[in-house]
């Protein structure tokens, strides 16, 4: 029998290699992405919210929470660039961590579980609206700049009040 050619009852086969080795390239390719940050970000100037997963993939509790679909993942660190004061926040395996946006009246909070997996987005989510695709959020009012940025359950602690915008915020989730 020659190598990629199986006999069953009479009938060559010959691709069932093949399509195990695809099989097993797309199953390796598929755990891949999967592993893979999908971060948040939020920055300012006119407030947004990117998400690498679509916003509309979140599942929604009565308007005010959104939770993350891919609820085994960790919120890993945070990386917060604001003018003067650039910092990495390290949220630490199984422990709680949350990081708390201000943009004028509005506040925005990204929490994991205690056990540091899951995410929820909690905010008013009648003030955004949708940006340019479906993983992308606007505030309503454009005119307002980050305020103040609190990281807790990190190392190091970070609590600043924001100066004069230009504030970006990235969440890393994986």
């Amino acid at each position: 029998m020659i190598f990629g050619q199986f006999q069953f009852t009479g009938h060559s086969l010959r691709l069932r290699p093949t399509v195990v080795i695809v099989a097993l390239l797309l199953v390796t390719f598929g755990a891949y992405l999967w592993a893979q940050d999908v971060p948040i970000t939020v920055g300012d100037g006119s407030l947004f919210m990117r998400s690498a997963v679509a916003w509309t993939g979140y599942s929604d509790s009565g308007g005010k929470i959104k939770t993350h679909p891919h609820n085994t993942k960790a919120m890993t660190r945070v990386e917060i660039t604001m003018p003067g004061h650039n910092q990495t926040v390290t949220c630490p395996n199984n422990r709680k961590c949350t990081v708390v946006v201000s943009y004028g009246a509005t506040d925005i909070t990204f929490a994991t579980g205690n056990n540091g997996r899951g995410m929820q987005v909690s905010t008013d989510f009648t003030q955004f609206h949708r940006g340019a695709n479906d993983g992308e959020l606007l505030h309503n009012d454009p005119n307002r700049r980050i305020s103040r940025v609190v990281v807790t359950g990190g190392t190091p602690a970070f609590d600043n009040t924001a100066s004069a915008g230009s504030t970006t915020i990235v969440i890393h989730y994986q």
